[in-house]
């Protein structure tokens, strides 16, 4: 769902910030650069864009206005049925990827084409990036938003733009994921409490700036900014042994494993456009599987509360000219052409959680996560049109000299 809600207001001499009260925006799980947001160099977001492609396709056909009565029955008999999942399922297995879209649908998707067949740089979709423009927009602004939702870091930043632009926009994140029935709930109150007070020039009701919910805690926290201050950088170096540390292990042999992209590494919980299955999922099946590298902390002593943005710098090195490479203590993946040992720099998604006293930190290194990200066949085609398969050996360096850790705000 992408909520950008602009609402015509009674003009008023009364001031929010330094702009009159003749409109505002209200923003819901959405984003300024919208597709782009699920687009970077070499990485394709399978599961986001077939299921987005699925969901549109009944308000299309052949180019023009909704399909024919009986069309519209089979998709909604396929979902009532859960033929649909599967359907969308067995699609998501094909090679190439741009035929995705015919084994699912029969017929193209245009929008499905368009974000496997272009790189995010492309000027064929120079017009779907509108974050240039935020922080020109001087009306008042509400977001809100969810820890698993698929465009969290996007709206992060529009909203990074906005108060950098000297504007005073409000921030509400949520332990939910897209379409989450309890967002759309304070999604609702938002526009009742909030919006409809300020487009009649009323006071609304007092509320931080940001408002998060730190999962762990399961509580509401009031902050003045994002990220919050008083968070402070922390490195988890990753180590031979399979343990999470302060400092960097002394010189080992690289931890190893071997990706099939016949037999791909799956995708377990986080962000998701079809809310089945997804945010938090426990991943101790996942980590049992030998392509996926885990390492543990020792029992914290006290609460460890994590806030911000999560960032991986690991060095990794492939027998194939490039490999994937995801880490999770939230989620992310990134693509990379491999020389050697090189470094991949890996945002993962922003948080809020509180890891509780005699609880462990744990982080996984993997180079998939199917579907969620398209697999990596190992070879020097585009990810988009490879069709043969490789296996790939996986090194993962951990000495002095190639520090992997992860990095993390805490306090």
């Amino acid at each position: 769902m992408l909520v950008a809600i602009f609402i015509p207001c009674r003009l008023s001499t009364r001031q929010i910030g330094s702009t009159p009260n003749t409109c505002l925006n209200f923003s819901m799980n959405t984003s300024s650069r919208l597709a782009l947001g699920l687009m970077r160099p070499g990485r394709v977001d399978l599961e986001t864009i077939t299921n987005f492609s699925w969901n549109t396709a009944p308000q299309r056909r052949n180019g023009s206005s909704l399909p024919a009565a009986q069309e519209r029955r089979g998709y909604l008999l396929r979902s009532m049925v859960g033929a649909d999942r599967r359907r969308i399922a067995n699609a998501m297995n094909t090679l190439p990827v741009t035929d995705v879209d015919q084994v699912m649908l029969g017929r193209t998707s245009e929008f499905f084409q368009q974000i496997v067949r272009h790189d995010p740089s492309s000027t064929y979709l120079e017009g779907l990036d509108r974050s240039g423009t935020v922080a020109d927009v001087t009306v008042p602004v509400s977001s809100v938003t969810g820890w698993y939702d698929i465009f969290l870091a996007d709206q992060l930043q529009d909203f990074t733009t906005l108060v950098d632009a000297g504007r005073q926009p409000r921030l509400t994140v949520g332990p939910w994921w897209h379409a989450d029935p309890r967002g759309m709930g304070a999604s609702i109150t938002q526009v009742v409490e909030w919006a409809s007070a300020v487009a009649t020039g009323q006071e609304p009701p007092h509320q931080a700036p940001v408002r998060l919910y730190v999962m762990g805690a399961e509580e509401w926290r009031d902050f003045a900014s994002w990220p919050p201050a008083g968070y402070e950088p922390r490195q988890l170096h990753l180590r031979a042994d399979g343990t999470l540390a302060g400092t960097a292990g002394s010189a080992q042999p690289p931890s190893t494993f071997i990706y099939d992209p016949n037999d791909p590494t799956p995708s377990l919980g986080g962000a998701k456009l079809n809310p089945t299955g997804a945010g938090p999922v426990d991943n101790r099946k996942l980590e049992e599987r030998p392509d996926v590298l885990t390492f543990t902390g020792t029992p914290l002593t006290d609460d460890l509360e994590v806030i911000g943005q999560v960032t991986a710098d690991v060095w990794v090195r492939a027998n194939r000219p490039s490999v994937d490479v995801f880490v999770r203590l939230c989620d992310d993946l990134v693509h990379v052409t491999t020389d050697g040992a090189t470094r991949a720099t890996v945002h993962l998604s922003p948080t809020a959680y509180r890891f509780k006293k005699g609880h462990r930190l744990r982080v996984q290194v993997s180079a998939g996560a199917f579907p969620r990200f398209a697999r990596n066949l190992g070879g020097v085609e585009p990810a988009a049109h490879a069709t043969t398969a490789h296996t790939t050996a996986f090194e993962l360096f951990q000495d002095e000299a190639h520090a992997s850790a992860v990095t993390i705000p805490a306090r």
